[in-house]
Parts: C-alpha cells; sequence; structure tokens
C-alpha cells in the first residue's frame, strides 16, 4: 500500500510538472520570435524615419543603376541578405566601361597616326629641297594637328576627373549626415564628434589641395612636356618630370596623413563609445528598479536596429561610391593606354619627337589618376570606420 502511494505521487508531480518543463522550454522560442519581430518592426520604422530623399536623388542623377534600383531598396536588399550588384556586377562594369572608353578614342588614335604616317613622308619628300625651312613648317604644322587632337583626349579626361571631385563632394554632403546621424542615435557621441571635423577637412582641406596643387602640377607637367618636344634647342624634360613629382609627393604625404589621423582617431573613437555602450546597459539593468531590464532589452533592440541600418546603408554607400568612381578612372586609365600605345607605333616612323611627346603626356596624366583614387580611398576608410564604429556595443 505504502508502494502504491508512493508511486501514485510521483506520477502525480510528473503530470504536474512535466507541463511546466515543456511551457518553459518553448518560451525561448516564442521569445526569440517575438524579439526578432519587433526588431523587424523596429528597423522599418527607423528607415522610414530617415530622410534619404536628397541621397535617392543623388543616386537618379548619377544613372549608374538605371531607374529600377533606389537607395531604400537597396538597404532592403543588404537587409535581406539579396544585394544583386555582386563582385561579377562589378567587374563587368568596370569591363564595359574601360572598353567602351578604348573605343571611343580609338579614332583620335587613329587620326594621330595618319598625321605621323603623312609627316614622315613629307619629310622624306623635302629631304632634296634646298631650303631647311620648308621640313620644319612640315613638322611645326602635323605636330600642332597632333597636339590639338592629344588636347581634345586629355581634355576629356580632366573634365571627367574634376567633375567626379565636385560629384565626391556633393556625395560627402549628402551621406555622412546621415551616417552620423545613425551613429548618434547609437550613442556614439565619441565617435560623431571625431568623424565630423574629419569630413570637413576633407571636404575643405584635402579636396582643395588636388583643385590648387594636383592639377595646377598636371597642366605644368603637360604643357612643359609637348613644348619640350618642339625643338631639340628646347630642354623642358627635367622641369616636367619635376612638376610631376611634386604633384606625386603632395598627394602621398597629405592623403597618407590624413589616413592614418582618421584611422587612429576612428579607432579611439569607437572604443570609447563601445565601453559607454556597455556601461550604460550595465547601469539601466542593475540601477534602474523594476523597470531597468526592459528598458535595457528596449535599448539593446532601438542600438541593434540603428547599427544594422547603418552598417547597410554604408555598404550600400560604397558600393554606389565605386561604381561612380569607375567612369573617370577608366577614363583616364584608357587615354594613359591609347597615348603609350599610339607613342609606341610611331616611333618605328622615325618621329622620336612625337613618340617622346606622347609617353611623356600619359605619364603626366598619372598625377589626376593618383588623385581620384586617393579620394576613393579616403572615403572608403571613412565610410568603413562609420560601418565599424560601436558595432560591439550591443553585446
Amino acid at each position: 500500500m505504502k508502494k502504491f502511494s508512493i508511486i501514485c505521487a510521483f506520477a502525480a508531480l510528473f503530470i504536474f510538472v512535466t507541463p511546466l518543463f515543456i511551457r518553459n522550454s518553448q518560451t525561448p522560442v516564442y521569445a526569440a520570435d517575438e524579439t526578432e519581430e519587433t526588431i523587424d518592426e523596429t528597423i522599418e520604422e527607423i528607415i522610414e524615419e530617415t530622410d534619404l530623399s536628397e541621397y535617392e536623388e543623388f543616386l537618379k542623377e548619377l544613372q549608374i543603376l538605371g531607374e529600377e534600383y533606389s537607395v531604400y531598396e537597396l538597404v532592403q536588399s543588404v537587409l535581406n541578405n539579396n544585394l544583386e550588384l555582386d563582385f561579377g556586377y562589378f567587374i563587368s562594369y568596370l569591363a564595359r566601361s574601360f572598353f567602351g572608353n578604348l573605343k571611343g578614342l580609338l579614332a583620335q588614335a587613329v587620326i594621330i597616326l595618319i598625321t605621323v604616317v603623312l609627316m614622315s613622308i613629307l619629310n622624306n619628300l623635302t629631304s632634296g629641297f634646298s631650303r631647311p625651312s620648308t621640313k620644319k613648317i612640315v613638322y611645326v604644322a602635323c605636330y600642332g594637328a597632333i597636339i590639338a587632337v592629344v588636347g581634345v583626349m586629355v581634355g576629356t579626361g580632366i573634365a571627367s576627373a574634376t567633375e567626379y571631385i565636385k560629384e565626391v563632394t556633393k556625395f560627402s554632403d549628402i551621406v555622412f549626415p546621415v551616417l552620423l546621424t545613425l551613429v548618434t542615435a547609437i550613442g556614439a557621441t565619441t565617435s560623431a564628434a571625431i568623424y565630423q571635423p574629419l569630413i570637413v577637412i576633407f571636404a575643405s582641406l584635402m579636396l582643395k589641395i588636388i583643385n590648387f596643387v594636383v592639377i595646377p602640377a598636371f597642366f605644368i607637367s603637360l604643357v612643359f612636356n609637348i613644348i619640350g618636344n618642339l625643338s631639340d634647342d628646347l630642354k623642358l624634360g627635367k622641369i616636367a618630370g619635376f612638376a610631376k613629382s611634386a604633384g606625386e609627393w603632395v598627394i602621398g604625404v597629405s592623403f597618407g596623413l590624413f589616413i592614418t589621423y582618421a584611422t587612429a582617431r576612428g579607432i579611439t573613437g569607437a572604443g570609447v563609445d563601445t565601453l559607454a555602450a556597455k556601461g550604460a546597459k550595465y547601469a539601466l539593468g542593475s540601477y534602474v528598479p523594476v523597470i531597468g531590464n526592459y528598458l535595457k532589452d528596449g535599448f539593446d533592440i532601438i542600438t541593434a536596429s540603428c547599427i544594422v541600418i547603418k552598417n547597410s546603408l554604408g555598404l550600400v554607400s560604397i558600393v554606389i561610391l565605386l561604381l561612380f568612381s569607375v567612369a573617370p578612372l577608366t577614363k583616364i586609365l584608357s587615354t594613359m593606354l591609347m597615348l603609350r600605345l599610339t607613342a609606341a607605333i610611331s616611333e618605328p616612323f622615325g618621329e622620336k619627337k612625337i613618340s617622346d611627346m606622347l609617353h611623356g603626356v600619359s605619364k603626366s596624366l598619372v598625377l589626376p589618376l593618383i588623385a581620384c583614387i586617393s579620394v576613393v580611398f579616403s572615403l572608403l576608410v571613412i565610410i568603413m570606420l562609420i560601418i565599424l564604429t560601436c558595432n560591439r556595443g550591443v553585446i
């Protein structure tokens, strides 16, 4: 009888306790689903409240993705992990732009080569003339025609580079206020206070260095390369080389110091803000009675949502920056390649000065190319630092 009572007691205990275990084991699943749904709703609310209208207009003005893409849709694609703009798309876009520019420059290169061939024929025809001035007239006339064609080729590339600098300035004025607003929303006030002057320095100082130092150095190198190959009596190659080297040194030193300073300050500020975020969460959970844990959970949800949106918008900004940087970079690269190819073909016809001039002009184009690459790299560093800011603050 006693054994039967014990068995009944254990059976009753099992009947009443087992549902409790089942309920407790299922609670985290429901809580996880509810938390995930809350985070999704919070992300949607924050995205809708974020002003992306200027960013949308800027993307439409660029016309690099067509009308079917918008910043909001790109951010949503990143959040859903189904962004269609993968690495293969970027490589194909780069190849189309580069070879399209080469095709556009082919006609001008053919004109230069035809002029070189005619120049060689005329020089052979006038070699028996009594007056050597005829040969000089032919040389100057053909050289002037070639300079005109080269000026069109180079001018198009420089115009593309200067327009790109303006677009970069507009891009930074639109993107960084939105990113810094999200950085401030997660409580990273130290990082926001660091990035704000960095962006001002980039937009005011670094771009002015390009406009007032690098571009003039390029034109000095270009002009002295052209004039120096006009006659054997003019020795201007060293001046052209000095102008080019000076521009390269200015770009290397200024952008190197800026990137180093920005990286050091950004990492330091991110560490301070991460510590502050963890301290704030600990204070909410430990020192606020009754509702402290609820406030801590709400803080985590809002912070995590802002961080996800910040990172997604940062990634979209990197993709857009790389895409609209392709046009000026490939334009300059294709011009350099076509000039060097034309110089190599011209040399066998005996026109060494024409070949040297074309090669020198292509070397001068290194300055605007390096300037554009430095601008792209600096912006990428700043955006990636913002993406990395306070990501561990929610742990």
